[in-house]
């Protein structure tokens, strides 16, 4: 990079087009220069000066500044005497430069990028002259990034609208819009097509090697030079005028005396006034009566969209260029469009002119609400000409993110009705902008069973009083884009009703994904592994401070993940050049979910979006994982939901907590370590049935329980009390559901017994063959005050199946068990 110059001049025309007033501008660094090849090759000049030539062709000021830079800019009066006092006109790039002088001002260009207008007024407010300057983006190749997403959100809403089933006639004559935000953006459509899709070098294609047909061509040739004689010849040979005798020793004199002096043949020539020389002929005129419509129109605006105007004019200007050719200065103007002809869809430059126009035509029912935020001009602060790069990276990652996923699960093609649909009902209208919801809903593509739903800018708002709600639970958080899944209801009349009742199930699960344009790598958006120490995280703090927030979209993805309920992932969608597999997104467990990350997806100049192919594979495993109830997450959130969904089973604050760590001491006694690691709700307990006197006095001798282990039979333990093999506590109740003094630990693990192994322990009454036997020692010497009768009756209504007989064992957990009586007891 060649050094920068230390002030480069703007000039600024007046109403009359004379330069009436220069511009200097001084670049200003608010810290030192980094050094070494990496950080001074990898960024534009601060201020630079392109020559005319590159700037006409770019469409683009000479003088450039940079995106984040600071410029101090001297006024300069070229008509000296006048003793005015000038100054910049506001502008929300625009302060005061506070040196006293009013002939200064200060340009901050934050993260504007695109043409910035300068109007230069006198103190009154009076205009005097205008001048513009460039603002480039830090990245290199933004130029080829803008044209390639505007491309791609073109295509992609043309796209979608095709299949909504608009219509696909073009006439001969178009009628285009009138609205003056509305044409700007049709200009940038048009402008991407013809730049981004190449446009330029198919024309000079057919210029050179133009289609070519031969026609038959009137032609009167004497006698002399007939040729081949057929029908029609023979006929003027008879009857042709004026004739001329045929000379002595002729062949025809026997036959005829005289032949006609000359006759009418027909001539194969070669011809370019064909159909589809006419249509590209149209095709170029029908864009440049476009652009000759659009500067009409916002010629009433002249000032707000002079820059547009420029644009237009050179646009137009370019393509009459290329009608002013010899070959479509000789062309009729067409009949018919032939739209079916195989030259045009085939053929080497006529297939790419006539893509441009079909999709040049398309575009014009396009109509962007929120295109003002990208572009400029409309009712926003900025003049007409802005490009705000990470608003429209937003917007095109947003289509690409909405085919992904129409890919993976069925489009409800309502919502993409709704999303098209304008005020008074035509399709074409759609609103994309920051802080407008759209919602996207999909289900069991591929016979996956799941019901889906894709989200941009949907607010998860801080007010859920309880975890059934979908909320935030601290702030509100609205990432950019959400796809949440949930499993198929059949009982759901529709996609909506589904996910409410997945909400109240606790069984929707969010994904979220954010946009940031400004990220070239995930080192920059994250940092480096090695430089995660405490030295790395004040280096950051730094970086912060100047601007550079890496950390804090790493600790944004957190928040998102963790605040908002049911989330399980949040990754960084980013523009860069790293490879997918580089650093692949960090996982809570070894599966994808849950998890944070980046992926990096970059528009290409066609508009396609490099790398979105990771983020499907991504998706794939996302799916895969929910659909699977075998993994970690399944178990995680399987539990989770027993927790929230207790109604009032809730161990409260108090004795019962107190109570709580007591038993689990000991009953871990000999294991202190789990002791501080096992919760209540992972402590299995068993409520079993003392038969009389007789059995009650066994148990308490003997210090063993036995449950039946007969398959089949009423009170199977597997099928009544599924986690029987970790029970650690025993409660026992009489056959009228009393519960029994005391409370009783699982000393040891289940053994199977026979009828035979019960009857040499003297058991009163062994009348089945299998048994599973627990040993059992006295935890507490009364279990009265635990749980009352009423709510040891619920927890068994609970954990058995609905066929069970009255005194079939039961399971339920220790944290179950201690919530029941305090919630009685109130």
């Amino acid at each position: 990079m060649s050094d920068e110059p230390k002030s480069c001049l703007v000039d600024c025309y007046d109403s009359k087009g004379d330069v009436a007033v220069q511009l200097e501008l001084y670049p200003l660094s608010r810290k030192k220069k980094p050094t070494g090849s990496a950080a001074s090759n990898d960024l534009p000049a601060l201020l630079e000066e392109i020559d005319e030539r590159e700037a006409k062709q770019l469409g683009e000021a000479r003088v450039q500044l940079r995106k984040n830079g600071r410029y101090r800019c001297v006024i300069k009066d070229l008509l000296p005497g006048t003793g005015r006092e000038l100054q910049l006109d506001d502008n929300a790039l625009i302060d005061d430069y506070d040196v006293g002088d009013a002939n200064q001002s200060l340009i901050q260009t934050r993260s504007s990028a695109g043409s910035l207008s300068l109007k230069v007024v006198d103190s009154t407010g009076a205009f005097v002259a205008r001048g513009v300057v460039e603002i480039r983006s830090i990245k290199l190749n933004y130029r080829e990034e803008f044209r390639g997403m505007v491309k791609g959100i073109a295509e992609d809403a043309r796209e979608l609208l095709f299949e909504l089933g608009a219509a696909t006639e073009f006439a001969m004559q178009s009628t285009w819009s009138k609205d003056p935000p509305t044409l700007m953006q049709q200009v940038e459509f048009l402008r991407s097509l013809l730049y981004g899709g190449g446009l330029w070098k198919p024309l000079d294609r057919i210029l050179q090697l133009p289609h070519e047909r031969l026609e038959s061509e009137p032609e009167r040739r004497p006698i002399a030079r007939l040729g081949r004689v057929d029908s029609r010849i023979v006929r003027q040979l008879v009857s042709g005028q004026p004739r001329d005798k045929l000379p002595c020793g002729h062949p025809l004199l026997p036959v005829m005396k005289t032949v006609p002096a000359h006759v009418q043949v027909s001539s194969r020539v070669r011809t370019v006034d064909t159909p589809e020389n006419r249509f590209v002929k149209h095709a170029l005129k029908d864009m440049v009566g476009f652009l000759q419509h659009a500067i009409d129109i916002l010629e009433t605006e002249r000032a707000n969209y002079q820059l547009v105007i420029t644009d237009c004019e050179r646009l137009k200007s370019e393509l009459n260029l290329r009608l002013q050719k010899s070959l479509f200065r000789q062309l009729e103007p067409p009949r018919v469009l032939p739209l079916g002809s195989p030259v045009l869809q085939r053929k080497a430059g006529y297939r790419e002119v006539f893509q441009t126009w079909l999709s040049f035509k398309a575009s014009s029912r396009l109509q962007w609400e929120g295109a003002e935020d990208v572009f400029g001009g409309g009712e926003t602060e900025y003049q007409a000409g802005k490009k705000d790069l990470p608003t429209l990276y937003e917007s095109w990652l947003f289509f690409r993110l909405l085919k992904l996923f129409s890919e993976k699960f069925d489009l409800n093609y309502d919502d993409v009705k709704q999303f098209f649909l304008s005020d008074v009902g035509e399709l074409g209208r759609f609103t994309l902008k920051r802080g407008h919801m759209q919602a996207f809903g999909g289900a069991n593509k591929h016979g996956v069973q799941l019901y889906a739903q894709f989200r941009y800018n949907h607010s998860f708002v801080s007010k859920g009083k309880t975890v059934s709600e979908e909320s935030s639970w601290t702030q509100v958080l609205r990432p950019d884009y959400t796809m949440t899944f949930w499993p198929k209801d059949e009982s759901a009349a529709t996609p909506e009703a589904a996910l409410k009742w997945a909400e109240e199930k606790d069984l929707a699960v969010h994904i979220h994904f954010d946009a940031k344009y400004r990220v070239n790598s995930v080192e920059k958006l994250f940092g480096k592994e090695e430089d995660l120490d405490e030295e790395g995280l004040t280096k950051e703090r730094r970086k912060e401070h100047d601007g550079n927030h890496n950390r804090a979209d790493l600790m944004k993805m957190h928040a998102y993940r963790d605040a908002i309920r049911r989330s399980e992932g949040a990754y960084v969608l980013y523009p860069g050049l790293d490879d997918p597999s580089a650093r692949p997104p960090w996982r809570g467990f070894h599966e994808i979910l849950p998890g944070l990350g980046a992926f990096a997806v970059r528009p290409s100049q066609e508009g396609e979006a490099i790398g979105m192919e990771a983020v499907g594979d991504f998706l794939d495993l996302v799916i895969q994982q929910l659909t699977n109830r075998a993994t970690q997450l399944a178990h995680k959130r399987y539990h989770q939901r027993e927790e929230t969904s207790g109604g009032d089973l809730k161990v409260e604050e108090g004795a019962a907590v107190t109570l709580v760590n007591q038993i689990i001491d000991e009953i871990f006694a000999d294991d202190p370590e789990k002791a501080f690691s096992v919760p209540a709700h992972e402590v299995v307990c068993l409520c079993g049935v003392v038969k009389g006197e007789a059995h009650r006095e066994w148990v308490k001798s003997k210090k063993l329980y036995n449950f039946r282990y007969d398959e089949g039979t009423a009170g199977y333990l597997p099928r009544c009390a599924p986690r029987f093999a970790e029970a650690k506590i025993l409660i026992l109740r009489d056959e009228e559901g009393n519960i029994l003094p005391g409370l009783w630990r699982i000393s040891g693990n289940v053994e199977g017994w026979s009828k035979e192994d019960l009857d040499e322990m003297a058991y009163p009454d062994a009348g089945h063959a299998h048994y599973a036997v627990y040993e059992i020692e006295p935890l507490m010497a009364s279990a009265t005050w635990i749980c009352s009768k009423s709510k040891l009756e619920r927890l068994r209504m609970g954990a058995l199946p609905s066929d069970a007989v009255a005194g079939s064992p039961f399971q339920f957990t220790l944290k179950a068990l201690l919530a029941a009586e305090v919630i009685d007891s109130n």
